[in-house]
């Protein structure tokens, strides 16, 4: 699973936990402690006023948080917009910093938005995360009802492997391909089981929603995570250059699934606690 998208869902799922608690406790530290920010050196959270002037900046996502509690934050949304480089979405998305991933702090009659970058950092912590923030207008966030989302996930889930399915049997496919691309033919299996389980974990972020966050969010962001499969040479996504004739037809198929498991990861991370 994309590590950005997965840092900004435990801010807004620990954040969300946190901005609930009655009587308030301690805001939440995730930078050294939490799977999302294991390759981070260093995150910022720099804001900037009305005027164009930064006027605060937070390194620690606690600091961050108790700072928003003071302020009168009410919940976080998590929004994510592509970015037109010319590229598939399911492409691009192997790349750092493709696709705008922004956590909406809403107060009473406005809101601020933050914006996540990523930039590389020292040679042990790879990489170095800023949120920019700014005051805005309220703003209205669209929401997606979380089991018409999981509904949605499980449809493309067994769309995806039945394409992937039929094209591996094709006469003209050789072994070592049917072998290489039906381990994600397994991973699509996991992901339909991941989808009804009672104890579901998020492949490589285990902890990345809060332990007390709701099953039903817990077993679409698991079945999502394992259907993430996204990403360079070697992905699922290389299966049209291994069986001749299916571009076009996947492009589609991976467009509709790529957008379909990251709609489910939102409204997941976004659902009611």
């Amino acid at each position: 699973m994309d590590g950005e998208l997965a840092q900004a869902i435990a801010l807004v799922a620990y954040g969300n936990v946190y901005l609930n608690q009655r009587p308030p406790g301690p805001a939440p530290e995730l930078w050294n402690a939490n799977s999302t920010f294991r390759y981070v050196g260093s995150v910022r959270f720099p804001y900037t006023g009305l005027e164009g002037k930064e006027i605060e900046d937070s390194n620690r996502t606690s600091d961050w948080l108790e700072k928003l509690r003071s302020r009168g934050a009410k919940r976080l949304w998590l929004e994510v917009s592509p970015d037109l480089i010319g590229l598939p979405e399911y492409v691009a998305a192997t790349f750092a910093n493709t696709g705008k991933r922004t956590i909406t702090v809403d107060f009473q009659n406005s809101c601020d938005t933050w914006v996540q970058r990523w930039s590389r950092g020292s040679f042990d912590k790879s990489w170095t995360v800023s949120y920019h923030g700014t005051r805005s207008q309220k703003l209205k966030v669209q929401h997606v009802d979380l089991e018409t989302a999981s509904k949605g996930l499980i449809a493309d889930i067994k769309k995806a492997r039945g394409f992937t399915v039929a094209a591996l049997n094709r006469a003209d496919v050789s072994q070592q391909t049917r072998d290489y691309f039906g381990n994600y033919v397994k991973d699509l299996d996991e992901a339909l089981r991941l989808a009804d389980s009672p104890d579901p974990s998020i492949s490589y972020y285990p902890d990345m929603l809060p332990l007390n966050y709701g099953l039903a969010a817990k077993q679409t962001s698991a079945a999502a995570a394992k259907a993430w499969l996204f990403g360079g040479m070697g992905a699922w996504t290389d299966l049209p250059a291994n069986v001749e004739g299916i571009q076009k037809e996947f492009d589609r198929l991976a467009g509709d699934f790529y957008n379909s498991v990251i709609r489910a990861l939102v409204t997941a991370a976004n659902s009611p606690l």
